[in-house]
């Protein structure tokens, strides 16, 4: 495995992270709010959160080898900086997503 497709392996795999950590927050929020899903998610593995966590590396995986096919920009530093930015912000907004959602949504 070249450094290229190195690079370009982890570029995809971290966008891929940033944007199942979002949606791993909007999952959490549908399946808390749409009975039928959470029904549905528990009936499958026995327990919604094994469903939720085979989804989310589900959409994960797939995300990222999808994102892998696709040429790197070529400037390799710019483009790791930027990834560290979105994945920190992708995580804070799935996280704040579960929290918000729990403090206000909740009697």
């Amino acid at each position: 495995m070249t450094m290229q497709t190195r690079s370009n392996f982890t570029l995809s795999f971290g966008y891929a992270a940033a944007i199942a950590a979002v949606a791993s927050g909007f999952l959490t929020i549908a399946k808390e709010k749409y009975e039928p899903l959470l029904a549905w998610m528990k009936s499958f593995t026995m327990h919604h959160w094994v469903t939720h966590g085979l989804l989310v590396l589900l959409l994960f995986a797939i995300v990222g080898f999808a994102l892998s096919a696709r040429k790197p920009s070529g400037n390799l530093e710019s483009d790791l900086k930027r990834l560290s930015v979105v994945l920190i912000l992708a995580t804070a907004t799935g996280a704040a997503l579960v929290v918000l959602f729990y403090l206000l949504a909740q009697p």
